[in-house]
C-alpha cells in the first residue's frame, strides 16, 4: 500500500489534526470563531479512496472533490467546542465520540491516517483500542507523539540530524540558545563574516525567522529590539506573527549561501513499516525574500548532482528515523548552493505543503509523472471576500481540465480570514511544462484577487 488507502474491507478514519503539530507544547493559533485557518482542510488529500470518516475541526470549504486527487468523506465528525487540539477535543465530547463509533463497522479492522502523529492522535488511537475497535497499527510510529512533536521542532529536529554521520557535514553550523538573552549575546558577539538566522523553536513556513545580515555590527540592545518587533507580513520570514508568541529556545545558525542565489529543494518521503523508503516527490520551494513559504514548483532549478544528493541525504535521514521507530511521511528541506553543494535545513514529520502536490501528481498522472509533467502551486492567494469564496472555488474548478488530461487546475483549500484580513486560497496547476503550468496559475490568481471582474 502507498500508505494513503485502506485494505479491502477496512474502515478508514482521517484526522485533520494539523493544529496539533507542536501540541501539547504549542497549539497553533486559531482563526475566526475559534476555528483553525485552512491547513487542516488538506487532510482530504490523505485519502486516495472514497468512503472514509473525516474527523475535523469543521467542514472543508473547498470540497468540490476532484478524483483521484481527493474524495469526499462519507461522514464528518467534528467537536462542538474546538480548543486547538482536535483529537483530545473529540475525546472530551461524548456526542462526537458516539458519532465516530457509529460510523465504524466493528466487523472490520480500522486504519487511522493523521496529518501528524501527535500526542492527541496517540490518545485517540488508544481510546479506539480500549473500546474494542480493531485498529490496524502496522503503519503507525513506534515512538510516542511527544517524540514526534519534539522532532518537529527546530531544536529537536537539529539534534536528530546531528546524530546521523552521513548528514552532519551537510548541516550549517548552529548553536541552541535557551532564551532571548542568550540570542542577543550570540548574535552581537559572533564573527559576522556570514549572515545569521535566528529560528524560533516551534514555527513553520518562514514564521519565526529573523535574519541578521553579514558584516553588519549589531549591539545586544539592537538584537533585542529586532527580535521584539515583527516585520511586515511576508518580510524577513515572520509573516506578521507576534514574536512574543514564538517560544523559547531558539536555534541560531549560519546562513547557507546567499538568499538571492540559493535554490530551496524540498523532498517528501514515506517510511514504510518494513524499513523501505519511498520518494514521493522532489520540488522547489517558492519563498518570499528567500524565507517565507509561498508555494512549490517542479521541475526545480538544481543540477542532477544536487537533486541526487538531496535524495541520498533524505534516504539516510529516513533510515535513521525508521531505526528510531518512526513510520509515515517525512518532509526534508534543503538549500542548493551556487557552488554545487547541498545543505540540509530541517525535517518536518507531518503532512507538508509539497506533499499535497506530490500526491496529486502521482494520483492523476501516475508514479512516473516527474518524467513528463510539471506543476506550480501558490499558497496565500487572497480571495475577493469570504461570502464568495465557495462560489469562486466552484467556478475555478468548472474551468479546470479533468483527470488524466494534459493539464490540471484545482483549488486545494480555502483558509479562513484572520482578524481584519481577507480569506486566502491554495491553488495548484499542472501541465506538460512549467511555463504552461505557471500561466494557468497566474490566470487563476488574477481571477481570485480582490477587485477582479
Amino acid at each position: 500500500m502507498s500508505g494513503s488507502e485502506a485494505k479491502a474491507g477496512q474502515n478508514l478514519v482521517v484526522l485533520a489534526n494539523f493544529d496539533e503539530v507542536f501540541a501539547p507544547f504549542q497549539p497553533l493559533a486559531l482563526g475566526p470563531r475559534g476555528r483553525p485557518a485552512g491547513l487542516w482542510q488538506k487532510a482530504v488529500l490523505l485519502a486516495s479512496q472514497p468512503g472514509y470518516v473525516l474527523v475535523a475541526p469543521g467542514r472543508p470549504s473547498s470540497l468540490d472533490p476532484l478524483p483521484p486527487a481527493c474524495y469526499p468523506p462519507r461522514a464528518i465528525v467534528q467537536p462542538r467546542r474546538y480548543g486547538g487540539e482536535l483529537c483530545r477535543d473529540i475525546l472530551k465530547e461524548e456526542a462526537a465520540w458516539k458519532q465516530l463509533l457509529a460510523g465504524i463497522d466493528r466487523e472490520q479492522s480500522t486504519r487511522v491516517l493523521a496529518q501528524v502523529f501527535s500526542p492527541g492522535a496517540e490518545d485517540f488511537i488508544g481510546r479506539l483500542l480500549d473500546v474494542g475497535v480493531a485498529v490496524d497499527t502496522t503503519d503507525l510510529p513506534r515512538v510516542s507523539g511527544h517524540t514526534v512533536s519534539h522532532w518537529n521542532s527546530k531544536v529537536g529536529g537539529r539534534e536528530l540530524l546531528q546524530g546521523i554521520p552521513a548528514v552532519a557535514d551537510a548541516l550549517a553550523p548552529s548553536v541552541v540558545c535557551s532564551n532571548r538573552r542568550e540570542v542577543e549575546t550570540v548574535v552581537a558577539k559572533a564573527n559576522r563574516s556570514r549572515a545569521l538566522v535566528v529560528k524560533a523553536n516551534r514555527s513553520m513556513g518562514g514564521a519565526g525567522l529573523w535574519i541578521f545580515p553579514a558584516g553588519s555590527a549589531c549591539s545586544e540592545a539592537a538584537v533585542n529590539e529586532r527580535l521584539g518587533t515583527a516585520p511586515r507580513p511576508g518580510k524577513q520570514g515572520t509573516r506578521g506573527y507576534n514574536p512574543s508568541s514564538m517560544p523559547e529556545p531558539y536555534l541560531v545558525e549560519e546562513m547557507a549561501g546567499e538568499l538571492g542565489a540559493n535554490v530551496s529543494p524540498t523532498a517528501d518521503f514515506q517510511i514504510q513499516p518494513n524499513g523501505s523508503v519511498l520518494l514521493l516527490g522532489l520540488g522547489e520551494q517558492v519563498l518570499d525574500d528567500g524565507v517565507a513559504y509561498r508555494g512549490c514548483r517542479y521541475p526545480l532549478r538544481a543540477t542532477s548532482s544536487q537533486t541526487g544528493n538531496c535524495e541520498s541525504l533524505g534516504r539516510a535521514i529516513c533510515c535513521e528515523l525508521w531505526a528510531r521507530g518512526y513510520r509515515g511521511f517525512a518532509n526534508i528541506d534543503f538549500v542548493a548552493l551556487a557552488d554545487g553543494t547541498v545543505r540540509v535545513i530541517e525535517i518536518n514529520l507531518r503532512q507538508s505543503a509539497p506533499l499535497d502536490q506530490f500526491l496529486i501528481m502521482r494520483r492523476h498522472f501516475g508514479d512516473g509523472w516527474a518524467d513528463h509533467k510539471a506543476f506550480a502551486c501558490m499558497e496565500g492567494i487572497v480571495l475577493r471576500n469570504s461570502e464568495s469564496a465557495i462560489e469562486i472555488a466552484g467556478q475555478l474548478l468548472k474551468t479546470a481540465a479533468t483527470s488524466r488530461q494534459a493539464t490540471l487546475l484545482c483549488l486545494l483549500a480555502i483558509h479562513a480570514a484572520e482578524a481584519d484580513r481577507r480569506p486566502t486560497a491554495s491553488v495548484f496547476s499542472a501541465a506538460d511544462n512549467l511555463g504552461v503550468a505557471q500561466q494557468q496559475l497566474e490566470k487563476a490568481r488574477t481571477y481570485l484577487l480582490p477587485g477582479a471582474a
